[in-house]
């Protein structure tokens, strides 16, 4: 009850972005077919750990357990690592149909 209303903002909306992007992240899944649909699935891993993270850092946040280098930390360097390989082989999709 005594955090800052921009505090009590943030913490709701990171649960309520997350959905959104899980959201688009499973249409776009189903969405998807042929050679795109690993690179999407991939992205979809990565977004579900995004959510994971958001709600660790959340949580230890509230509870003023976060410090540096928490797991949350290193489940948001985890999530962009996963992110980058789905675009780099969304991307390479791409390139093999081109040519």
């Amino acid at each position: 009850t005594d955090l800052l209303p921009l505090v009590r903002i943030t913490n709701l909306a990171y649960p309520l972005i997350d959905t959104l992007l899980l959201t688009i992240a499973f249409v776009t899944l189903r969405i998807a077919g042929g050679k795109v649909k690993t690179g999407v699935g991939i992205l979809v891993l990565g977004l579900l750990t995004q959510v994971g993270a958001d709600l660790v850092y959340t949580y230890r946040t509230a509870h003023e357990l976060y410090w540096n280098g928490d797991i949350s930390d290193i489940l948001y360097t985890i999530t962009s690592f996963i992110v980058f390989c789905a675009i780099v082989k969304i991307v390479s999709q791409f390139e093999l149909a081109d040519s």
